[in-house]
Parts: C-alpha cells; sequence; structure tokens
C-alpha cells in the first residue's frame, strides 16, 4: 500500500481505511485508483460502477480499487494532496469546486465530459455549478430542490388536481383565504439569521430571482446590492408578516425549523417554503409525521413574481484530484471511465433512491426503480429545469449572512424594506468592495 503520511497511518489503525480489490491476478501500484469517499455507503455503488466499466473498458480489469473512507475527507484530502499522494477520484460538495479548481487540487475534465453521452442529461444549471472559468472539475452524484409542502387537507376548497399558484399574489391569496377561514398562520417561510442558509437559499434566493432579480452578475463580476427585485422581495416578506399569514416567532426562535414545521404538522400552516428532504418528516414514520401523509401533503413549485418557477439546487459531486501541486493523476481516462460509470443513467437513479436524494440526471426517471418514487420523479422532471446555484464565491458566505439579517429587520417589522436595503448594500460593499458591487437603486450615494 502507498506510503501514508502519520496522520493517515494511524487512521488506518483503526479501520478508516477500506481497501478493496477487484478482478486482477497481481497487485501492482501504477495499476491502481485511490477513491475517497464521504459515505460509507458509496463503496457498494462503486463496486456496481467498476464492474460496469470493466464490461465497457477490459483494461480496467488489470486495476486494483482502492477506497478510502477518512471521518472527515476534507482533512484526509489535504494531508494527502500535501504530500503529494492524493486519491485519484475524491467527494466533493459541489460549492467547493471553484475554490478546489482555482487551488489546483483538481484535474481538468472537459475534454473527458463534451466525448461523454451522459453530459447532456445534465440541466444546465448543473453543468455550470461544477464549473470553474468555464471548465469542468466534477460530475454531480446527486442534489436537492426546493419546494412548497402543502396541507391540502386544510385548503378551503378540495383540488381535483393539484393547486399550483403561477404568481406570489396567487400564493398570498390563499394565505389571506385561510388566515379568513380561521388558520393561524397560513404560510411558512425561512426567515432570519437562525434559519442559517436556508432563510438564503429555501426562500430568499428563490424569490429574488423569481422576481427577476440575480445576486452575483456573472459577466461583470459584481455583486447586485440593490435592485427592484430586492424590494419586491421584501416586501412580500413585509406583507406576509405584517398581515399576521405566517408566526411572528420564526424570525427570531432559536430552531425556527421545528417550529415551522411543527406548525405545519399540527394543521396551524398549510403552505411552507422548504427543502425536499422536509417530506422525510412528514410522511409516514417520519419525526413530524402528518396523518395520512400521502393524501394530505402535497407539493408545487415556488412561484415567480408575475409568472414562471424557480429553486435552488446544490449537491455533492465526484472529481479527479492532481496527485499534488503540478502533478497530475496517473490515470485519468481511467478514473473518468470510473466516474462516468458511477454517474450513469442506472448509478444515479440507484443513488437517488437509496440516498433518498433528488437525480441530477434527467433520464434517471426512466429507470424503474427511481420513476416509483414519484416524489423524486416529480422534483427531478417538474423542479429541476428551473433550477439555478448560489455563486460560489469567497465573499458568499458573508453576503449571506447579510442576506439574513436583512430578512430579519423586515419580518420582524424592525425596518421599512428601503431601509434594510440601504444597510445590507452598504455591509456588502464593506465585504466585497465598493468597486465590485452593482447598485441599481443608488443607496450608496
Amino acid at each position: 500500500m502507498r506510503k501514508l503520511c502519520l496522520w493517515w497511518r494511524i487512521a488506518a489503525t483503526v479501520g478508516l481505511v477500506a481497501v478493496l480489490s477487484f478482478i486482477g491476478p497481481a497487485y501492482a501500484a501504477s495499476q491502481k485508483i485511490t477513491i475517497m469517499v464521504k459515505d460509507k455507503d458509496d463503496i457498494g455503488r462503486w463496486q456496481e460502477a467498476v464492474e460496469r466499466a470493466s464490461q465497457l473498458d477490459p483494461a480496467l480489469k488489470d486495476f486494483t480499487v482502492v477506497y478510502e473512507t477518512p471521518p472527515d475527507v476534507n482533512v484526509a484530502f489535504f494531508a494527502e494532496f500535501g504530500a503529494n499522494d492524493a486519491p485519484d477520484i475524491v467527494s466533493i460538495d459541489s460549492f467547493e469546486v471553484p475554490a478546489w479548481a482555482e487551488a489546483k487540487y483538481l484535474y481538468d475534465i472537459t475534454d473527458l465530459v463534451e466525448a461523454w453521452d451522459g453530459w447532456a442529461q445534465y440541466p444546465t444549471p448543473l453543468q455550470e455549478i461544477v464549473k470553474h472559468q468555464g471548465r469542468v472539475y466534477a460530475l454531480l452524484k446527486q442534489t436537492d430542490v426546493r419546494i412548497i409542502f402543502l396541507r391540502k387537507d386544510l385548503l378551503p376548497y378540495a383540488l381535483g388536481c393539484q393547486w399550483q399558484p403561477l404568481s406570489w399574489e396567487e400564493l398570498l391569496s390563499m394565505a389571506r383565504r385561510l388566515k379568513a377561514a380561521g388558520m393561524e398562520y397560513p404560510l411558512a417561510i425561512q426567515s432570519g439569521p437562525n434559519w442559517g442558509e436556508s432563510t438564503t437559499m429555501q426562500a430568499f434566493l428563490p424569490l429574488l430571482y423569481g422576481a427577476g432579480g440575480i445576486l452575483y452578475d456573472q459577466e461583470k463580476g459584481k455583486w447586485v446590492v440593490s435592485s427592484n427585485a430586492y424590494l419586491d422581495v421584501l416586501n412580500f416578506y413585509k406583507t406576509v408578516y405584517e398581515e399576521g399569514l405566517a408566526n411572528p416567532d420564526v424570525p427570531t426562535v432559536a430552531s425556527p425549523w421545528m417550529t415551522a414545521r411543527g406548525d405545519f404538522q399540527a394543521g396551524r400552516t398549510a403552505i411552507l417554503f422548504d427543502g425536499q428532504w422536509a417530506w422525510g418528516a412528514f410522511k409516514s414514520g417520519g419525526s413530524l409525521e402528518v396523518p395520512n401523509a400521502n393524501c394530505n401533503v402535497g407539493f408545487i413549485k415556488i412561484p415567480g413574481k408575475n409568472g414562471g418557477f424557480v429553486t435552488f439546487s446544490g449537491g455533492f459531486a465526484w472529481a479527479i484530484a492532481n496527485k499534488g501541486l503540478d502533478i497530475p493523476p496517473a490515470h485519468p481516462k481511467e478514473a473518468f471511465e470510473l466516474i462516468a460509470a458511477y454517474c450513469s443513467q442506472e448509478g444515479i437513479a440507484k443513488h437517488a433512491v437509496e440516498t433518498n436524494s433528488v437525480a441530477p440526471r434527467l433520464d434517471a426517471v426512466k429507470v424503474p426503480e427511481y420513476a416509483q418514487n414519484k416524489y423524486l420523479s416529480w422534483c427531478t422532471t417538474e423542479v429541476l429545469p428551473y433550477t439555478h446555484y448560489r455563486p460560489a464565491l469567497p465573499e458568499y458566505p458573508q453576503v449571506s449572512e447579510q442576506i439574513r439579517l436583512l430578512v430579519k429587520q423586515v419580518a420582524t417589522l424592525q425596518m421599512t424594506p428601503e431601509e434594510a436595503l440601504a444597510e445590507y448594500a452598504k455591509a456588502v460593499a464593506e465585504i466585497v468592495g465598493s468597486d465590485n458591487v452593482i447598485d441599481e437603486l443608488g443607496l450608496l450615494k
């Protein structure tokens, strides 16, 4: 086995590295591909992918595959990369791709991807999410979406077919109707710092892009700190909380997700913004099980202000790593063949079903095992085509924090949208630099 840094030798002694081989009469270090996985359950899926890949390319049968399962992938990867001994394939959060590519940790797979027939099955935003400066550095193995959950059994009229608002006004009209009928807090939406990134990604950004706005202008390389779209979003929050359509504790309570989801379970709320994974809490056997959830809980797309739909996605990916700084991987072609096999139509569908995640390939819905899951299939076919992704820039976490504060100031009715936005614009300009912002409303003058 290859040399490991001292830390990794210790890790290996307590069983944190799994070494598995397939078809090959003898072990040869030059004929080895190492895969560093975040989830140990991925090893079984990788074994199947290796078998599929070796059927397409018999030369892969001469390779030994080594699986590493460190407690912290990033710590282990950086240690091995620093020792010029990085794994060939590594699990990575798609949000980290640009930073890792810039640091030269990752191998450019653009040419390999463009020659692969599976690439076209990824929606354009999910292709862009794994790029840096126009080049591809990873392939998504799973993704997620943001949607709205409904308590269909509590709506004021029977739904012959699933209700889908086509604008914010339709959404608000339903909430007002429910409020007039006696529902305490008809609508729940992520608001305030205690939600963490959920306030930004589950609610604010879908609303911002649904109003025709953007957070970051890729062409100009600048952050948008004020626009009419910003004001539209903030006035939406103001309306929701000023009219008592949402629980006023949600922007400030310590565990707002429990408050909002608890209201939904108890029937105090019928319209809930959330990520697709929240279904696990509401379905039969979930921690916040809704009675007869399969019938009583529905899900709809987040509407744009005046039409269209919008969602946001993230997800984990597989990337090929350089061995060390300016040291390319020994077997990039073979490593990509393995990733392509894992991310095949069959492989992606299997991963999605087993992890209850959204398949990033549109053709996954043609795999019977995935097609039988009507919820996840709906997420892939009906929601994913409308997705966007966060700007993966070093300043983003700080900007996101300012978004949460911005929302809180309006949701708690402490500031008007205009007042709160002026503070936000100033704060973001200080974070990213005044030369790197677009102030459409002139709030910084």
